[in-house]
């Protein structure tokens, strides 16, 4: 049976992927300070796997514009470049899923329409081919035409995954299908016994209408951490309280009740007047470490602190104030792939 693996499951790692912001995209405005943060996500990743950065396709063949791309990572030997065009940078959602088939590993790629058609994405959605056509997957690579991001979705690794309905339902992903035909292809592809949907929780200035990876994440099987509002004040307060109780009435697959870990919520932050999608659930899961976007906030060490209390593991924080710029966090921006998937030998 297809399984997806889960990230908080203790599966051996192959690589985190990156994409490098470029100047032909939305990052043109404080493209330095974006690529900075790219390279600071790189090295806190590589101090436990491989890192594989996507660069523009100008940079092949030349070793100046490689350098200028990646820094001091220029040299290191657990960073690897390839090229290829993007139109963005947020390789959660467009690079392929790592599952399990028996005893085979295999990725599936799901269509991606830029979160129901609000931006352009022709070539991230084939991102994924590009990078199998000069050798990068080591294992089959299944298409699917359905739209599917993966931060929309988050597996404990045992029977449940965690979504919104207000992503995966949304009328311009998979408008063909109603929420009983997307429930049944959910579990029949990602092998999961279950969905918990969350109807409730939202993050002011995130486009890609409520992904769950910046509401609430699995650390373990049975331990759900997510962003809570204490501030009756603020905007998402109602939202995030209505969030709180509907997963206080989840039930994992053997009908016991999750461990639940509230996460700070952090201010409010804004830029050039916008309010941004600041939260700390929005964290990668190393073998070994965790890592935190932060935010320059009182509460950043309050987060690092809660995360690694709970999870067992050394947190890292990585300051990722530029990303929220466009409105996503340091898990929107990369997605890793287990031990078996990645063709090493064809890296240069």
């Amino acid at each position: 049976m297809q399984k997806i693996l889960a990230e908080c499951e203790p599966n051996a790692l192959d690589c985190v992927l990156l994409v490098m912001p470029h100047a032909d995209s939305d990052w043109a405005a404080y493209l330095k300070e974006a690529q900075d943060c790219v390279r600071n996500i790189a090295k806190a990743i590589a101090l436990d796997t491989d890192c594989v950065i996507v660069l523009p396709p100008y940079a092949q063949g030349d070793m100046s514009a490689q350098q200028n791309l990646l820094g001091e990572l220029a040299m290191h030997p657990r960073v690897h470049a390839l090229f290829a065009p993007t139109n963005d940078t947020w390789a959660r959602d467009f690079a392929p899923l790592c599952a399990q088939n028996g005893d085979s590993l295999m990725l599936l790629k799901y269509r991606f329409n830029a979160w129901g058609e609000k931006f352009e994405s022709v070539l991230d959605n084939v991102l994924a081919l590009a990078l199998g056509a000069q050798g990068l997957w080591r294992c089959p690579l299944a298409q699917s035409e359905l739209v599917l991001e993966g931060g929309s979705i988050e597996s404990n690794g045992a029977g449940t995954l965690l979504t919104t309905t207000s992503c995966l339902l949304h009328k311009k992903r998979n408008p063909h299908l109603n929420p009983t035909q997307i429930e049944s292809w959910l579990c029949a592809e990602l092998g999961v016994q279950q969905i918990l949907w969350l109807t409730h929780g939202y993050l002011k200035g995130d486009d890609t209408d409520c992904h769950i990876d910046n509401l609430a994440r699995f650390i373990d099987s049975r331990t759900i951490v997510y962003i809570a509002c204490e501030d009756a004040n603020d905007e998402h307060y109602e939202s995030l309280q209505k969030m709180q109780e509907e997963l206080r009435g989840f039930r994992d697959c053997a009908g016991n009740p999750f461990v639940l870990v509230a996460l700070p919520f952090c201010e409010p932050l804004y830029y050039d007047g916008e309010r941004l999608p600041a939260s700390y659930a929005n964290f990668l899961m190393l073998e070994n470490r965790i890592l935190l976007p932060t935010f320059g906030s009182e509460r950043d060490k309050e987060a690092q602190r809660i995360l690694q209390q709970h999870s067992g593991r050394e947190v890292v924080p990585v300051d990722c104030r530029v990303l929220l710029r466009q409105h996503g966090g340091l898990h929107c921006m990369s997605m890793q792939f287990v031990r078996g998937t990645i063709a090493f030998e064809n890296l240069k």
